[in-house]
């Protein structure tokens, strides 16, 4: 089964864009046997097999009525993902060890919470800006985060460690962030921000991260384990999102780009990483990806991805995002096949479900 993802297509040239915004047909904007996100979850809680998560499941309902109560009276998926968020890392351990973990991160929260004020402010004062004011320096998208951006975007080199705080977190004990040992995400720092077009959806294939979750671009930690890294299995409320991929409980956790995947609860601080890579595209691509629209809206209906995209920018976001979408539902299916083999006594067979569907690489 082929996926438009497979060919890592970050780059399509004018005619393929033309040709995918005006593919109108509910063939092509709905997978066949459609079903809404929410149901996809419901399902996801009934065939999920670790205890802990079972036994958690009318506590979570109960928080889903609450959520449906409540007075912002969400619609279903967004009441589940909601109620979902207090029931993290419930799944089993995942005892296997690996020497290297790797993360992608929001490009912005680095810059919030691990460039030190310091270097904020001394870049303030080298650019003939007020550095008393903290609007030029503190928010994302100020003119000193504009200067970082370049700066860390365009140098093809790891982000200066000089500017950060090396006591700050890249992932909080208990925290439970998404990290990988697949290599493929071990890419150095684009050359520039052009090159990061395609840098940066590369790796949101990698591990299927909707491109309107990181607007700001995308930064790379690697972490060394000393194979003393806490680390669980996911499960559907860690997954509460339209591109997280259930598998079988005896094949490991998978992207739906088929990169192997778990949760870390294991404190991790930049002087624990190695050199940190920056994936920042275009300011023509991040203004197309702020005003984007969000996954939870277009999953279900790939079309709304192309609503109102008119600059090439927009329809190359829009390109984007339905690739990863497009990508998580043949993995999906697959996936559903191994379960519907176990539901039928036939074996699951080998962990052969979605995984390397993008690139090649070692995932163990």
């Amino acid at each position: 089964m082929s996926s438009p993802a497979q060919a890592l297509v970050s780059n399509p040239g004018e005619e393929a864009l033309r040709d995918a915004g005006e593919r109108h047909s509910v063939q092509w904007a709905f997978e066949t046997g459609t079903v809404s996100a929410a149901s996809n979850l419901i399902e996801e809680l009934q065939r999920t097999t670790a205890a802990a998560v079972l036994a958690a499941q009318s506590a979570y309902f109960t928080a889903v009525s609450q959520q449906l109560a409540g007075p912002d009276s969400p619609d279903l998926y967004t009441a589940m993902v909601n109620a979902a968020s207090g029931f993290a890392a419930l799944g089993n351990a995942d005892t296997d060890s690996f020497p290297t973990l790797y993360h992608a991160g929001g490009a912005n929260s680095l810059y919030q919470y691990n460039v030190s004020t310091a270097w904020k402010k001394a870049t303030a004062i080298a650019h003939h800006l007020d550095p008393d004011d903290p609007k030029v320096w503190c928010p994302v998208g100020s003119p000193v985060y504009q200067i970082w951006a370049d700066e860390v975007g365009n140098s093809g080199a790891p982000i200066d460690k000089n500017m950060l705080i090396s006591t700050s977190t890249v992932n909080e004990a208990g925290g439970w962030g998404w990290w990988s040992p697949a290599d493929r995400l071990a890419l150095g720092s684009s050359a520039s921000r052009q090159d990061a077009d395609h840098d940066y959806f590369k790796v949101c294939q990698i591990v299927s991260l909707a491109p309107d979750w990181y607007q700001w671009g995308l930064v790379g930690f690697n972490y060394q384990t000393q194979d003393a890294a806490e680390l669980k299995r996911p499960e559907p409320y860690d997954g509460a999102n339209p591109l997280w991929v259930q598998r079988p409980a005896n094949h490991p956790a998978r992207t739906g780009g088929g990169a192997r995947e778990m949760l870390l609860g294991t404190e991790v601080t930049i002087a624990n990483v190695g050199p940190i890579s920056a994936w920042i595209p275009t300011e023509a691509m991040v203004q197309a990806l702020l005003r984007a629209h969000q996954v939870n809206d277009y999953a279900d209906n790939l079309l709304l991805a192309w609503k109102n995209a008119q600059t090439e920018s927009e329809k190359r976001v829009a390109f984007w995002q339905t690739t990863v979408v497009e990508e998580c539902r043949a993995s999906r299916r697959l996936a559903d096949a191994a379960f519907n083999r176990q539901a039928a006594g036939e074996t699951a067979g080998t962990d052969t479900v979605g995984a390397d569907t993008v690139g090649g690489g070692n995932d163990e």
